[in-house]
């Protein structure tokens, strides 16, 4: 149940918003249809290919990447040879489920 707050009962905007947020919760219908988003103001691109995902999850995601790459390029797994022996989707996957990993420090990632 949705409960006006009374500090805001005399503001025409909040009664607006305490409206349409009623609406939006007793309807039976979603309030966002998937046509909506046909009519965004830009199409974000990536590689000229639409970004069907959401934005921050895909920006994470080239961080992510960019981190693996620094990563992948330090000096002690050079040394051991081609970067092809290793399977890095696999190291990635398993990097990523350790929670503050990649922590980032002054612009320096810390591995």
């Amino acid at each position: 149940e949705l409960i006006k707050v009374p500090a805001h009962g005399d503001d025409i905007y909040n009664i607006q918003v305490d409206s349409l947020a009623k609406d939006a919760h007793s309807s039976s219908q979603p309030t966002v249809s998937s046509l909506a988003f046909y009519y965004a103001p830009c199409l974000l691109t990536f590689n000229s290919l639409p970004i069907d995902t959401n934005i921050r999850h895909f920006l994470r995601f080239i961080v992510d990447a960019r981190a693996l790459l620094s990563f992948c390029s330090m000096a002690r797994f050079t040394a051991l040879g081609s970067p092809s022996l290793f399977d890095w989707a696999g190291i990635h996957f398993c990097l990523s489920q350790i929670k503050g990993f990649a922590l980032h420090k002054n612009g320096r990632p810390e591995f």
